[in-house]
């Protein structure tokens, strides 16, 4: 068990832990068995079983939020069959982190941030740019504020900030510089993964992180990770 998490065992206990109120704005565990079996863990992809923690927030403390960099530590278990069966046919939890392993690297970018906190522009460019993101040709996030992340295989880590953003080089266009690279994820840290539900804090309430081209399982089944 990492460290700072909950187990399932200590749910009820857990003082600390916040549940999501918002039943509509939950998702089933059939939904995260999908993304797992047909995405994450199939080999080739993002590693095992043991990669995936499960939580749940509810727009609070105990939720992914722009600003409040906590979040990553509090309240979550370990994905296992069982947790599902046992958890999900009560509980509407709403978060699906990937701890990054050794082998690989995220690119994330806040288009929010770059277009000047603007939702809207942010999602508005992403949307006319989906292409270019497309042309990167890798697993690929649209995350619920409108960002986008780039998931790679890196093989050499020598210089890899200079690998990623030339991996990323089709996304500089139409005014996005790679100033909007907020980051670049590496082993032992986490992102928000598909098919997660966040509370972005801007009055508009949940919005959904999905797979770009990850609409249907027959499109699921062919998403690769590029390796660098």
């Amino acid at each position: 068990m990492v460290s700072g998490f909950v187990g399932t065992s200590q749910l009820e206990t857990s003082k600390t832990f916040h549940l999501n109120t918002h039943q509509k704005n939950s998702f089933a565990g059939d939904d995260i068995r999908t993304h797992l079996k047909d995405v994450y863990i199939r080999p080739g992809m993002l590693g095992d079983a043991n990669d995936f923690l499960i939580g749940a927030g509810d727009g609070g403390a105990g939720g992914k939020a722009p600003g409040w960099k906590e979040w990553q530590k509090k309240e979550s278990f370990h994905y296992t069959e069982d947790t599902l069966t046992s958890e999900f046919n009560s509980k509407p939890f709403n978060r699906l982190h990937y701890r990054i392993p050794p082998d690989i690297a995220v690119a994330d970018f806040d288009l929010k941030a770059f277009f000047g906190r603007s939702y809207d522009k942010a999602r508005e460019w992403r949307k006319a740019n989906l292409q270019q993101a497309k042309e990167i040709q890798t697993l690929c996030t649209l995350t619920g504020n409108a960002g986008l992340q780039f998931f790679f295989r890196i093989e050499k880590w020598e210089d890899v900030q200079r690998q990623v953003r030339e991996a990323c080089s089709p996304l500089f266009v139409s005014g996005l510089t790679s100033t909007a690279l907020e980051s670049i994820r590496v082993n032992g840290q986490q992102v928000v993964v598909a098919p997660s539900h966040v509370d972005c804090h801007d009055g508009e309430g949940y919005r959904k992180y999905n797979l770009l081209d990850g609409g249907t399982r027959e499109k699921r089944l062919t998403l690769k990770i590029r390796k660098l």
